[in-house]
């Protein structure tokens, strides 16, 4: 068994270090302005070689959202803000059309902000979003918003790291095991 260790070692290490696939994303930061009013910031990410969308529609519940309005957009946007109403009852929503077309994979953009007035307690947090391709409004993805990683990156856990060494260390008594049996042959 002289491969025993060194396949699981190197499946768990893989395990260890994958991470889940997240095709795309809009992640956001929340600041506070005082009183219950706040700014939502966001980031829309595609990381997908295959979702195609131009348009993202993140919505704001009915009962913790009003007085919604647009803090910035980036120029080659088109922004539609509608409120939420309470009468019909129906979520409020930012919704941003790209007329250069589909999202390239691997592109980003920032620049959205909305303020609005917060009815919750605490902090806001995550929303629904939906992606869609505006040529023919095709709904492609919906999700929830993400609040956006601004921490250090995180070193490799010290399990992964073990693992790694017990497959360098399992290598290496390989090699001196062949290379005393070459000799012992000779």
């Amino acid at each position: 068994m002289k491969y025993g260790l060194l396949f699981p070692c190197l499946a768990a290490t893989a395990l260890a270090f994958a991470t889940p696939a997240r095709a795309q994303s809009v992640q956001y930061d929340v600041s506070s302005l005082g009183a219950n009013a706040w700014r939502y910031s966001y980031v829309i990410v595609n990381s997908s070689p295959t979702l195609q969308f131009d348009e993202v529609t993140i919505y704001f519940d009915v009962g913790s959202f009003q007085s919604l309005s647009l803090a910035a957009t980036p120029a080659a946007w088109d922004p539609l803000v509608i409120q939420p109403d309470s009468a019909i009852p129906a979520d409020g929503f930012l919704d941003v059309i790209h007329p250069g077309g589909p999202f390239a994979m691997g592109a980003s953009f920032s620049g959205f902000s909305i303020d609005f007035a917060y009815l919750g307690t605490g902090t806001p947090g995550a929303q629904r979003f939906e992606l869609y391709d505006s040529s023919d409004f095709s709904l492609r993805y919906v999700g929830e918003t993400t609040l956006q990683d601004i921490s250090p990156v995180p070193e490799a856990p010290t399990l992964a790291l073990l693992l790694v060494g017990l497959a360098a260390g399992a290598k290496t008594v390989k090699r001196r095991a062949s290379r005393i049996a070459c000799t012992a042959e000779a």
